[in-house]
């Protein structure tokens, strides 16, 4: 549960400062000498300080718990650069969002608020039966492959074949889309804050 919170928070963490990040750093935007992607980045730094000091008290923790697997944190090599870039594609894609439409921030709270629930944190998925409608939205959850990548291996369980493919298909995805909105709409963030 530890490590499904400590990734979630970080999810929301990155995604909710992003959608305000413009608007924060008006002055700096208008001055003209930073990449729009560097206040992402920022968040997305911040964010990393604040989980790698909570994730030594996790590793501490899974260390003493007879479920815990060492090789999982091998894993973390694969799955940690994966998980960056997939929230640093939704941090740009938040941010030129939260530029456009500065209410956008409370509806990414709300949205996680939401998701939370729905995501297997507090509750174990391998509890839900395959055939209910909880069990389809959970797989269609994009928040719970990302989950699973890096905790599965933590609890000596394997990583799903259908959470691969959806990660890979999330990466690639949201990689391109990120690109091509700010591509495309970068040269208005100054007149839109």
């Amino acid at each position: 549960m530890g490590m499904g919170y400590l990734i979630w928070r970080f999810i929301t963490q990155v995604i909710g400062e992003s959608s305000a990040v413009m608007l924060s750093h008006r002055p700096f935007i208008m001055d003209g000498r930073t990449r729009y992607t560097d206040y992402v980045f920022r968040a997305l730094s911040k964010a990393s300080i604040s989980a790698l000091a909570a994730f030594t008290i996790v590793a501490i923790a899974f260390l003493f718990s007879p479920m815990a697997n060492i090789e999982g944190f091998a894993s973390l090599v694969v799955t940690v650069p994966v998980f960056l870039v997939n929230v640093f594609a939704l941090g740009v894609i938040a941010a030129l969002l939260g530029a456009r439409y500065p209410d956008i921030h409370e509806l990414t709270t709300t949205i996680f608020l939401f998701g939370f629930l729905l995501t297997p944190i507090l509750w174990d998925a391998a509890n839900v039966p395959t055939d209910s409608v909880r069990a389809k939205l959970m797989y269609v959850n994009p928040a719970y492959h990302l989950v699973q990548m890096i905790r599965s291996p933590f609890l000596g369980g394997h990583v799903e074949s259908i959470t691969w493919m959806y990660v890979g298909i999330m990466t690639s995805v949201m990689l391109v889309l990120a690109t091509v909105l700010y591509r495309r709409y970068a040269r208005f963030i100054p007149l839109w804050i």
